[in-house]
């Protein structure tokens, strides 16, 4: 809870409320918004195994969110799961939190489950060789949008390569470059590990791809270690029935997304969450909580309905901006 607000969830169509006074919204702007950067944690509930992990890569993960903050980057850490005929690139602090939060469920605990308090990279891309296509899972945002998964063909990235070499992690790389979906792309493969795949959706190099950026340095990749499968561990999928899962497209996600940063209140409001603002004699702040009738007889004060646009844009910087 923010130190000067405090946001309800109640219908917005309550006509005894007033709308939101320009003092408060700007107020409200002051604070920062509704954090539609954080993406919503999950239980791993149904469990899915596609493929044998032959190779866990690990990247440490740069970017750039707040394009007019240079000076604030976030991090996340990724795992890269290679199999003979399915590959998957997820976030694991992110899979850490589902685990928690999963663990908890089983054993009867069903309050204060961690919600993520960082931006990490919100999807999971799972690339299927032979068929080539890739299935993407998009974490939305807690509260205020759906999980959103969508499928396509496997990008054919046109690469440049070049004889120009250096060492990561021990491993002779030579450098190529690329264009891919509205930024260019600086990266280094490994000769000697002839796989043709990479972090995200980057692939189709004649070796293992340990270290990639773009060349306005927004979205950095580089390996920071390598290993050889263990026990026989698998490439899984989970589904989450705790959560709505809503099938797309990545024409689609990608303009409700940019919607959803662009007026977050009408996120929110789309997805059965109706925000309020409540004077509570001094300052107001965020909580967000589902509606019910008798929900406001604990509460005393003024309460304003807050339409769209009464929030702030938020950071909107996606790897993809084509």
């Amino acid at each position: 809870m923010r130190k000067t607000t405090l946001l309800a969830v109640i219908l917005s169509s309550l006509s005894t409320q007033a709308q939101l006074p320009v003092n408060i919204r700007q107020l409200l702007s002051k604070e920062g918004g509704m954090n539609m950067t954080l993406p919503s944690g999950m239980f791993l509930e149904k469990c899915e195994k596609l493929d044998s992990c032959l190779l866990k890569v690990t990247y440490r993960v740069s970017f750039l969110s707040d394009t007019l903050r240079k000076d604030s980057r976030d991090e996340d850490i990724q795992i890269l799961q290679v199999g003979k005929n399915v590959t998957k690139c997820f976030s694991y602090p992110l899979y850490q939190n589902d685990s928690i939060r999963t663990l908890m469920k089983s054993k009867g605990v069903y309050e204060n489950f961690p919600r993520v308090s960082k931006t990490y990279l919100s999807e999971d891309v799972y690339t299927f060789i032979k068929e080539k296509k890739n299935d993407v899972l998009y974490r939305g945002t807690e509260d205020a949008q759906p999980f959103y998964w969508y499928r396509e063909g496997t990008p054919q990235i046109k690469w440049n390569l070049s004889d120009e070499t250096k060492t990561i992690i021990g491993y002779n790389c030579r450098k190529a470059s690329c264009n891919f979906r509205g930024r260019s792309y600086i990266a280094w493969y490994a000769m000697d590990i002839p796989l043709k795949t990479g972090p995200y959706k980057f692939s189709g190099l004649p070796g293992l791809i340990l270290s990639i950026s773009d060349t306005a340095n927004e979205y950095s990749w580089i390996c920071i270690g390598l290993e050889k499968s263990k026990c026989k561990a698998s490439i899984e999928r989970y589904s989450c029935k705790s959560y709505k899962t809503k099938e797309t497209t990545r024409e689609s996600i990608r303009k409700e997304i940019q919607k959803a940063k662009e007026d977050p209140v009408t996120a929110y409001n789309r997805n059965g969450k109706f925000i309020i603002a409540h004077n509570f004699g001094g300052g107001y702040g965020f909580m967000i909580v589902d509606y019910s009738a008798d929900l406001m007889k604990g509460f005393k004060g003024d309460f304003y309905n807050m339409i769209s646009h009464d929030l702030p844009p938020e950071p909107y910087n996606p790897i993809e901006k084509e």
